[in-house]
C-alpha cells in the first residue's frame, strides 16, 4: 500500500510534530471527488479495487463521498453522487453492504436539498432495484418510490 507522508509547517513554538499519512485510497478519493477531474472507467475501477481491498475502505470511501456531498458548493456535491453513483454500480458486493446500512443512509438524509434530492432519490432508488434481494419483490420498491417522489 502506498502511503505520502505531509508534515505540517511548524510555525508555532511547539515541539511536537504531528505526521499524517496519506494512503492509497486517500489519494483515490481525492482524485474522484475533485471536480476540475473528469471521471473515466479506469479511474473508479482503481477506487473500487483499493476500496475494497482495504478492511475498513468501504465505510471510509462512503463516509467521505457523503461529506462531499455535503459540500456547499454544488460542483463539488453534484460530482460526489456522480462517484457515488458508480461506485454503487461497479463496486461490488462490499460497497453494496455498506451502502444499505443505516449509519450511512443518515448521512445522505442530511444532504437533501432541493438542487440534490432528485439525482440522490433517483440513486437510492437504482441501488435498491438492482441490489434489492428479490424475495420483496418490485411492488414494495416501488411503493417505497412513491412515498418519496
Amino acid at each position: 500500500m502506498q502511503t505520502n507522508s505531509i508534515q505540517p509547517s511548524s510555525s508555532s513554538s511547539s515541539n511536537s510534530t504531528a505526521t499524517f499519512e496519506l494512503t492509497e485510497l486517500d489519494i483515490c478519493l481525492a482524485r474522484c471527488t475533485n471536480p476540475l477531474t473528469t471521471i473515466t472507467d479506469e479511474l473508479i475501477d482503481q477506487l473500487c479495487s483499493v476500496t475494497n481491498s482495504q478492511t475498513n475502505g468501504p465505510y471510509t470511501t462512503l463516509r467521505f463521498l457523503a461529506y462531499k456531498a455535503q459540500s456547499p458548493q454544488e460542483s463539488e456535491a453534484l460530482h460526489s453522487l456522480l462517484v457515488l453513483e458508480l461506485i454503487a454500480k461497479r463496486g461490488g458486493y462490499r460497497i453494496a453492504d455498506e451502502l444499505g446500512k443505516f449509519r450511512f443512509l443518515n448521512e445522505i438524509i442530511k444532504i437533501v436539498s432541493p438542487k440534490v434530492s432528485i439525482l440522490l432519490l433517483m440513486i437510492i432508488k437504482c441501488y435498491s432495484i438492482k441490489f434489492f434481494p428479490p424475495v420483496f419483490g418490485k411492488s414494495n420498491i416501488t411503493k417505497s418510490w412513491s412515498t418519496y417522489h
